[in-house]
């Protein structure tokens, strides 16, 4: 009876194979150089920045890039490492790719050296992007090494 009652959403791919693994190296160059008028520009391409659900993945990237790399504020990236992580909330352990980030901020008169971490999480079925979004909640690298 309550099987009958909860249903599944299935929902159409975002984009074919070939664009999918196109979307993916694409998104992973932007992350790395953490630009967020480029990772507009990409989700425009793909015709995805017309999707109901993507003004909260803007908003958010919009806050984390700004926060890494604008230069207009006086902060500026200074390397990016990758890494692959597990989900540790709405997606529990399930593989995402984590930007380890160092970047510097001009404060007065001096430099100062920060890092932070971000994460995506894309949902790939049969080769076709179903659905991504920031992964908020993932494994650290010490966390990684225990497991």
């Amino acid at each position: 009876m309550l099987e009958s009652v909860i249903t599944s959403k299935k929902t159409e791919p975002l984009l074919n194979e070939l664009q999918t693994k196109k979307f993916i190296v694409e998104m992973d160059i932007i992350c790395k150089n953490v630009d967020f008028k480029k990772l507009l520009l990409l989700l425009s391409n793909y015709s995805i920045i017309k999707t109901t659900d993507i003004i909260d993945f803007i908003n958010q990237g919009k806050e984390i890039f700004e926060g890494i790399n604008n230069p207009i504020s006086g902060i500026e990236l200074i390397s990016t490492e990758t890494l692959e992580s597990k989900c540790l909330f709405c997606s529990i352990g399930k593989t995402v790719q984590v930007y380890s980030v160092k970047y510097s901020k001009q404060e007065m008169n001096y430099k100062i050296i920060y890092s932070n971490n971000f994460a995506i999480n894309m949902d790939i079925e049969d080769g076709m992007l179903k659905d991504f979004g920031w992964c908020n909640a993932f494994l650290n690298k010490s966390d990684l090494k225990q497991l």
